[in-house]
């Protein structure tokens, strides 16, 4: 949505010479949705093909200073050839066309797109906006210098033209001492979105319905790059990095998991694997040594034991699959996987803290 708070002018070299002042949307902006999944395949889809017949009207249009015969810059703008395309203020165009069925407008910015603003369906607006006829039914408003409310200026149906607010944006890009250091972005909490704004006062919100015309499907990332074309493009100022007020990630903590301890022993630990690899364990299970599994004389089969090599306080978890180890003091028999796990591989054995953990 648009958000108004200083007076626009703008200027056309047709037969109109009336000027008109808009100011706050209205409301009635935030009704029109468009699923953010359709929207960025459309854009996707939609853009490129759009943008060749858009740089070709480009091409064909005077976008150079818009000067008089007396040298005097700012007396005219030259509308393009295109009847597609609209001259808004000094190197400003609103280029109308569509996506997926819908009516959209890109703003252009030195023959740069920045903003593409959708609309309502195709056929329940003209391709081209009832804005200039609202222009010229209020000749009064073209000396007004207090910001108008756009209420009092535009109906539902026009407050919700793409082309609309694209021109208007344009228009208010458009005014006479604009700074482009003024230029910011700011993370709106209320919205959970962004808002790009002119001296700390909002110019215009990033939604559904209002994405940068070559959308990085990302919404920071296309908040920032709005930002910075609008800052190059105007007066060259130098790009923003930062998004004012952007919370910081949420970084989810896994909740740590506690298990009982049963039983607590310490003693010798060797491994096992290769030549008892595939045969069947005491339990009837096939011996895979790379599993994470244990032989112990006594603990029933399917226990869960903690393992600490206590050489290096590295730990691991096994199963208790097959029966052993039967020769010298040793209190179990790792598989090769689990042996490795906690770096007894190449000693072949040493002295570990078992802990046998509840089911």
């Amino acid at each position: 949505m648009l958000l108004f708070n200083d007076s626009i002018k703008r200027q056309f070299t047709t037969s109109l010479a009336a000027a008109v002042l808009l100011s706050a949307a209205s409301a009635s902006l935030a009704n029109a949705q468009i699923p953010n999944g359709a929207l960025t395949e459309a854009l996707s889809n939609s853009f490129s093909t759009q943008a060749a017949s858009a740089n070709e009207a480009l091409a064909s249009s005077s976008l150079a200073a818009n000067t008089s015969a007396s040298g005097t810059s700012g007396e005219a703008n030259h509308l393009p050839a295109s009847s597609e395309f609209s001259a808004v203020g000094n190197n400003i165009l609103v280029y109308a066309h569509s996506i997926d069925g819908r009516q959209a407008a890109t703003l252009y910015v030195k023959n740069i797109p920045v903003l593409t603003f959708i609309g309502t369906e195709v056929s329940s607006l003209s391709n081209r906006s009832d804005t200039v006829a609202l222009a010229a039914s209020r000749t009064d408003l073209s000396l007004q210098t207090s910001p108008v409310r756009s209420e009092a200026l535009l109906s539902a149906a026009q407050a919700n033209d793409p082309i609309s607010r694209a021109t208007a944006l344009g228009a208010q890009l458009s005014a006479e001492g604009l700074s482009a250091e003024d230029l910011s972005v700011r993370w709106n909490e209320a919205s959970k979105g962004f808002t790009v704004t002119l001296a700390n006062s909002d110019l215009v919100a990033l939604d559904s319905r209002t994405v940068l015309a070559d959308t990085t499907q990302n919404p920071a990332e296309d908040a920032l790059q709005v930002t910075n074309r609008l800052r190059r493009l105007i007066g060259s100022a130098t790009p923003i990095t930062e998004i004012e007020g952007m919370p910081e990630p949420v970084v989810e903590v896994a909740p740590v998991q506690t298990v009982a301890i049963v039983s607590s022993t310490t003693g010798s630990a060797s491994w096992y694997g290769p030549g008892f690899n595939g045969r069947l364990s005491a339990s009837g299970e096939v011996f895979n040594q790379n599993a994470l599994t244990a032989a112990h004389r006594t603990l029933p089969f399917g226990t869960k034991v903690l393992v600490t090599n206590l050489a290096n306080g590295r730990q691991v978890t096994v199963r208790i699959n097959d029966r052993g180890p039967y020769s010298g003091h040793r209190v179990i028999d790792l598989s090769a996987g689990a042996a490795d796990a906690i770096g007894l591989i190449s000693a072949g054995t040493g002295t570990v803290q078992l802990d046998v953990l509840a089911n």
